[in-house]
């Protein structure tokens, strides 16, 4: 059983606790096993008059029941990479480069007349080839697409999982659009357009406020948490200073937001309706969570902030750390699969650390009040920086070594910019003006960027290639909770077994995980539209790709963009693109070779005849440029060992070639049933032949 010192000081601790137990057991074991475990030991302590730990058990098996009854719902096999029509409602907009991504609430499908008729609700991640302004969120949008189910498919190691991302965003297939393909239709959300609308508004008061178009942009991702116009400059500048949290909502930008609601409705508390202001603020502050997108982070923020208002309204004590244990909570009910979004979990171990450690860490007596305040600012800083940093480096594989000096502007700078840029929205919504307050906003967006910029071109500002073996991520939040016991009880065997347990943390860091670095390999990859081929070895990395449409330079940016841990874990600077600058050329043979190792992408059926057979290869790849030919063709031409199917291939040219392939017993590997991601270790084929 718990100590009673944690079950009385902050009771939803335990419960919590068991909670998100469920839900991973729930995500990543046989719903039968992960509901049998704790099912039958809430059944076994209720007979041995354990009671609480038999309700921890209870409360872990509604965990693993969330976590399956909430999956996103699998597309139809009927649809699964099947070419078809879909209607929906966008619920988010992203601006990718070249691209606009979207998740897009699909409820009705084209039948063989093409009439759109109603289907099950469905969740779908579309990228739009070219820029369409219209698509904004709310509006209602059809298009023509060949969806398919997300599967874990990195396409190279070690980049992230992306099933974890469609997991918590409830996403059930992706697919990809071209210009021609998609067109607006009627029957737009009034919900969502009206919350975009309200938002649209707000930033075009940012813009039209007298201040530059950056400081426009800035303010934007402050309020409203849209970083989407951030210039990249600015925002890679933030990272590498260790201000990337500035930018992305938080309890501090709650924080702040609720100050100026209580300002605002403080005439309330003079006409004495104290209890009808307080309310007030908790509707607001709902408001704003709804406006901003309902992230993790500001809805726990939103809702340790309703609870000290109840807590407030009732005459209570407020108990800091039992909220954000309630927020969480309330989060998990709703959205369990937010437990892997990495905004939640550096958001709550920010909050977590700051309560745990802040204090603890203070070295001023709370009698000397000024010193004490300054000194909790550091503190504060270095509390949450310790809460997040280990997250950070396990997801974006980089930490800032200025965050201190950089963070301390930040405790003035913060509040004066969100604060301006809501008086410049409300005096633009009145028409006043107020003089010089674009002048002091510029002035601290300007402060913002010169210390950003400043650290970027600082020596030494910051380690990146950082690559944590992940299990040393609970041992070193363990290790956080001793030290807070340590300062707090003062006990020189805890600070010892503290220790001893950062020392674990760095030895488990730096054990070897991941694949194989060193091994020359061929990865092909699994795109819907196009595919590209990869050969590596040692610190060189060679691409061939089908997406003529790009230029190399974009297919070089597009790579490095996506598969940045590939590069950094091999100390590769950038890959060489095998292809020449005539998109014509793309549509011709191409060989690879590597060692003994040959690949051939084959070309258009006339192009291909203009070449002499190839006298051997090991692989030859049909992409849609040669869908088109015969099975016999591929054989006399490139006399392979294997042939590859790729997925961009329309499905009649894929079952028709699949089927000539195995009628001339000719091996062959179709990447439609291929899971996974696609290799082969260039040395065990250079030793075959």
């Amino acid at each position: 059983m718990p100590p009673a010192r944690f079950r009385q000081s902050v009771p939803l601790l335990f419960p919590l606790t068991a909670l998100a137990a469920g839900i991973v057991a729930g995500t990543f074991v046989s719903l039968p096993v992960a509901t049998a475990v704790p099912a039958v030991a809430a059944v076994a302590f209720a007979l041995l008059r354990k009671r609480y730990v038999s309700l921890l058990s209870v409360i872990a098996t509604a965990g693993v029941l969330l976590a399956a009854f909430t999956l996103p719902p699998r597309l139809p096999e009927q649809l699964d990479d099947k070419e078809a029509t879909f209607s929906g409602i966008i619920l988010e907009r992203a601006d990718k480069d070249r691209t606009v991504a979207t998740i897009i609430l699909i409820d009705s499908i084209a039948d063989a007349a093409g009439t759109m008729q109603p289907a099950r609700d469905f969740r779908a991640n579309v990228y739009f080839f070219d820029s369409f302004m219209w698509l904004s969120p709310g509006k209602r949008v059809r298009f023509t697409s060949r969806l398919s189910s997300p599967v874990h498919d990195p396409q190279l190691p070690d980049d992230p999982d992306l099933s974890v991302y469609y997991r918590y965003k409830s996403i059930s297939a992706t697919g990809v659009v071209f210009s021609g393909d998609v067109s607006a239709t009627s029957g737009d959300s009034r919900w969502h357009t009206m919350l975009h609308s309200i938002r649209q508004n707000i930033s075009d008061k940012l813009y039209h406020g007298g201040i530059s178009t950056g400081c426009a942009a800035f303010l934007d991702a402050l309020l409203l948490g849209d970083d989407t116009n951030l210039d990249i400059e600015f925002r890679e500048g933030l990272t590498l200073a260790g201000l990337s949290h500035i930018i992305a909502l938080s309890g501090t930008h709650v924080a702040i937001i609720a100050l100026l609601i209580a300002a605002l409705l403080f005439p309330l508390y003079l006409l004495g309706y104290r209890k009808g202001a307080l309310i007030l603020s908790i509707i607001a502050l709902a408001f704003y969570a709804l406006l901003t997108g309902m992230s993790a982070s500001v809805v726990r923020s939103v809702i340790m902030a309703s609870a000290v208002i109840i807590a407030v309204l009732s005459d209570r004590a407020v108990n800091s750390l039992n909220a954000l244990c309630f927020a969480a909570i309330v989060i998990l009910c709703f959205r369990p699969h937010d437990i892997f979004s990495p905004g939640m979990q550096m958001s709550f171990m920010a909050a977590a650390s700051i309560l745990l450690l802040a204090n603890a860490l203070n070295p001023a007596h709370q009698r000397r009040r000024l010193l004490y305040t300054s000194a909790g600012i550091v503190t504060t800083i270095i509390a949450a920086v310790a809460g997040t940093w280990i997250i950070a480096c396990h997801y974006f594989h980089y930490t800032s070594l200025w965050f201190l000096p950089v963070n301390l502007p930040m405790v003035i700078l913060l509040p004066v910019e969100i604060t301006g840029a809501a008086l410049l929205v409300i005096t633009g919504s009145l028409g006043i003006s107020i003089p010089f307050l674009p002048t002091i906003i510029e002035k601290g967006y300007r402060s913002i960027a010169w210390i950003s910029e400043s650290v970027t071109n600082a020596p030494a500002a910051g380690v990146s290639d950082i690559y944590l073996n992940p299990w040393c991520i609970p041992v070193y939040f363990i290790a956080l909770y001793a030290l807070a016991e340590a300062l707090r009880t003062r006990t020189r065997h805890l600070f010892a077994f503290t220790a001893s347990l950062f020392i674990a943390t760095w030895g488990i860091a730096v054990l070897p995980h991941g694949s194989d670095t060193s091994t020359p390999r061929l990865y092909v990859t699994h795109d819907n539209t196009w595919t590209d081929i990869v050969m590596h070895s040692g610190n060189k990395m060679m691409i061939a790709t089908s997406a003529w449409r790009e230029s190399p330079q974009e297919t070089a940016n597009r790579f490095i963009s996506s598969h940045s841990d590939f590069l950094s874990r091999r100390h590769i600077p950038a890959p060489d693109i095998l292809s020449d600058a005539n998109p014509r050329n793309r549509r011709q043979r191409l060989l690879l070779n590597i060692g003994n190792a040959t690949v051939a992408i084959a070309g258009a059926p006339a192009d291909t005849t203009l070449f002499a057979p190839v006298s051997h290869t090991h692989y030859a790849l049909v992409t849609r440029n040669s869908q088109y030919m015969h099975a016999v063709q591929l054989q006399r031409h490139y006399r392979p060992d294997t042939v590859i199917l790729t997925r961009e291939i329309y499905p009649s040219h894929h079952d028709r070639l699949a089927a000539e392939l195995d009628s001339i017993s000719q091996p062959y590997i179709s990447l439609r049933d291929h899971k996974g991601v696609f290799f082969r270790d260039l040395k065990r084929i250079e030793r075959k032949h």
